[in-house]
C-alpha cells in the first residue's frame, strides 16, 4: 500500500511475473465490468489510444482513492465514444493498467489493455530465459492471462523491443498464438492480444517495417520474393525452411501495432496484404510526431486522414501530448476538445447500447470542502455525452468556480442536441429524467430509426421540483420506429445538466 492508499503497481522482473499471486490482489484494485460493447467485424477500422505519459503510474491515476490536485492539472478522457480499444504503456516488463483506467473506459465499452514489453540487452535475456524453457513459456502465458481475468482488464500489447535468437523464433510464435488462445479461452469474445511491429520473422532482428510485409507477417513469401536465396547453402535453405512455416507474427495474435514512419505507399502495400482484415491491422500516429505523417500535434488528422482512406485502423499513442506540451494547465479541457475535434470526421463514434443508465457527467474532479483543496480520481468519472467534438459542437464539459467537474453546458440556440448517441430496442416504456443547475425551460428531443437519418421527435415533460423535469418515451405511441439512436434536448437559452437519468418504466 502507498501513502496515499492501495495503488496499481507494474512488475519489473520475470520473477516478480511468475511469482504473482492472485490470492494477494485487493478487491479494489479489480475493474468494473466491461459494458456497452458491441464487436466489431475484422475489416471494420477502430481506433486505439495508447497512453503513455511521463512513465506511467503517476500520481493522479495509479491510486484506488484519486489524489489531490496540487500543480498540474491530471490528463484525463473524455472523448470514450471515439476509441475501441485503450492501452495503458510504461517500459516496466508487465504494465498492469491502473484500476480507475479500467473502470472509466469499461463503462464506455472501450477495451483495455496492459503492455508486456521487453527491450535491448536486458530484454534479450527475458526473452531468451522465457523462450528456451518451455514450462517458463507456458507458466507466462498463464501469469499474464490471470493477471488480466483477476484485474479484469481485456488483453495485452505485446511489444518484443530486442533480439529474439533464431532457434527461438517458434518459441516465440507458440508463446504469441498460445497467449491468444489462453486470453480467448479466460475472456471470451473480448480478449485481444495485439502484436507491435518490431522484430523479423525470418532472423529476429530488431527491424521496425512501418508496414504489413512478409517480414513481419510470415517468411514463406520470401522464397518468392529474393529468387537469389536459391542460390545460397544448403544449410541456410535447412534453417530458413524452419522459419518459413511459422505462423505469421499478424495471424498469430488478435492484430498487429504498425510503427509510425510509414508512407502512403507503405500503407497502400499493408491494406492489400491484410486483404480482409484491415481493421486489426493498427497504424501508429505518434502525436509527438516522432516520423510521424503530418508531424502529429494538431496535425494528426492528417495521418488519420491517410489510413482511414485505405480502411485501417489507428493507433494513436501519447495523446497526453495535450498536458506535457501546452503551457496553460487551466486550458486542458479546451485544448482536448480543439484536439479531438481535428480527429472526429475521421473516427466512428460508438453508440450507448445499455439501459438503465445515469450520469452526472463527472470527469473524476471534486472538491474537498473540509480543506478546500480540489481531489481528483479517474474511478469518479461518470458516463460522458457523444457530442464534445466537432465544429457544429454545442456541449462542453462545465466546470465550478472551484474547479469541481459539474455536468455539461449546452447551447442549444432553438436547434436540437443529441447528448448521447444511442442503440436501444424500445420494447417498453422508457422514463428520461433531466437535472438542471437552474431553472430554464426547455424539451426533450429523441432520434428515432436509422441511424444515419433517424426522425426527431420532441417531447414535452412535467417539472417534478423546479430544477428537475421528467419525460416519457411510450412504446405504444411510437409511429416511425422503435429504435432509440439519440437523446438531446433543445432550448433557447443556454442549459446546464448536472444528471441525466433513462430508465425502462416498472
Amino acid at each position: 500500500m502507498d501513502k496515499c492508499g492501495d495503488a496499481t503497481t507494474p512488475l519489473d522482473t520475470l520473477e516478480e511475473l511468475l511469482q504473482w499471486d492472485h490470492t494477494t490482489v485487493p478487491s479494489v484494485l479489480c475493474g468494473k465490468p466491461l459494458v456497452s460493447w458491441v464487436p466489431k467485424k475484422n475489416d471494420s477500422p477502430q481506433t486505439l489510444v495508447c497512453h503513455d505519459m511521463k512513465g506511467g503510474y503517476l500520481q493522479h491515476d495509479r491510486f484506488v482513492d484519486g489524489c489531490a490536485v496540487e500543480e498540474a492539472t491530471p490528463f484525463y478522457v473524455a472523448h470514450w465514444w471515439y476509441m475501441d480499444v485503450f492501452v495503458y504503456f510504461s517500459h516496466h516488463l508487465v504494465t498492469l493498467p491502473p484500476v480507475g483506467w479500467i473502470n472509466a473506459a469499461h463503462q464506455h465499452g472501450v477495451l483495455v489493455l496492459g503492455t508486456f514489453i521487453t527491450e535491448w540487452e536486458a530484454g534479450a535475456k527475458i526473452c531468451s530465459e522465457i523462450l528456451s524453457d518451455p514450462e517458463k513459456t507456458r507458466a507466462c502465458i498463464s501469469q499474464l492471462t490471470l493477471i488480466a481475468k483477476v484485474h479484469n482488464f481485456d488483453g495485452w500489447l505485446i511489444n518484443i523491443e530486442n533480439v529474439i535468437e533464431y532457434d527461438h523464433l517458434t518459441a516465440l510464435q507458440g508463446f504469441l498464438s498460445e497467449l491468444t488462445k489462453s486470453m480467448r479461452s479466460a475472456l471470451g469474445e473480448r480478449s485481444r492480444v495485439v502484436w507491435y511491429d518490431s522484430v523479423i520473422a525470418t532472423s529476429g532482428r530488431l527491424k521496425w517495417q512501418d508496414e504489413l510485409n512478409a517480414l513481419n507477417r510470415y517468411a514463406r513469401r520470401l522464397l518468392g520474393i529474393w529468387p537469389a536465396l536459391r542460390r545460397l547453402k544448403a544449410m541456410y535453405f535447412s534453417q530458413l525452411a524452419q522459419v518459413s512455416h511459422l505462423r505469421p507474427w499478424f495471424d498469430c495474435c488478435d492484430a498487429i501495432f504498425l510503427n509510425y514512419t510509414w508512407t502512403e505507399a507503405s500503407l497502400r502495400q499493408t491494406a492489400a496484404e491484410a486483404a480482409d482484415r484491415k481493421g486489426s491491422v493498427f497504424v501508429g500516429v505518434d502525436c509527438f510526431g516522432r516520423g510521424t505523417f503530418g508531424d502529429g500535434g494538431w496535425n494528426c488528422c492528417e495521418a488519420f486522414g491517410v489510413c482511414r482512406k485505405l480502411d485501417l485502423s489507428v493507433a494513436l499513442f501519447a495523446p497526453g501530448w495535450v498536458c506535457e506540451t501546452l503551457p496553460t494547465n487551466e486550458l486542458l479541457s479546451d485544448n482536448i476538445q480543439r484536439f479531438w475535434a481535428k480527429l472526429c470526421p475521421f473516427v466512428e463514434c460508438r453508440p450507448l447500447t445499455v439501459m438503465p443508465f445515469s450520469t452526472n457527467f463527472s470527469i473524476g474532479f471534486t472538491a474537498e470542502a473540509e480543506c478546500g483543496s480540489l481531489r481528483f480520481n479517474l474511478s469518479d468519472q461518470q458516463i460522458q455525452p457523444h457530442s464534445l467534438s466537432g465544429e457544429e459542437s454545442r456541449i462542453a464539459l462545465r466546470f465550478a468556480a472551484d474547479g469541481s467537474s459539474a455536468g455539461v453546458r449546452i447551447s442549444s440556440g432553438g436547434k436540437p442536441v443529441r447528448i448521447f448517441r444511442t442503440s436501444i430496442e424500445v420494447d417498453k416504456d422508457i422514463d428520461i429524467v433531466i437535472e438542471t443547475w437552474e431553472p430554464v425551460d426547455f424539451q426533450l428531443v429523441v432520434w428515432l430509426g436509422d441511424t444515419d437519418a433517424p426522425d426527431e421527435s420532441i417531447i414535452s415533460g412535467q417539472s417534478v421540483v423546479p430544477l428537475i423535469r421528467s419525460f416519457r418515451l411510450s412504446s405504444k405511441e411510437l409511429l416511425t420506429s422503435s429504435h432509440l439512436v439519440g437523446i438531446g434536448l433543445v432550448a433557447v437559452d443556454e442549459v446546464n445538466v448536472n444528471k441525466l437519468t433513462a430508465s425502462y418504466c416498472c
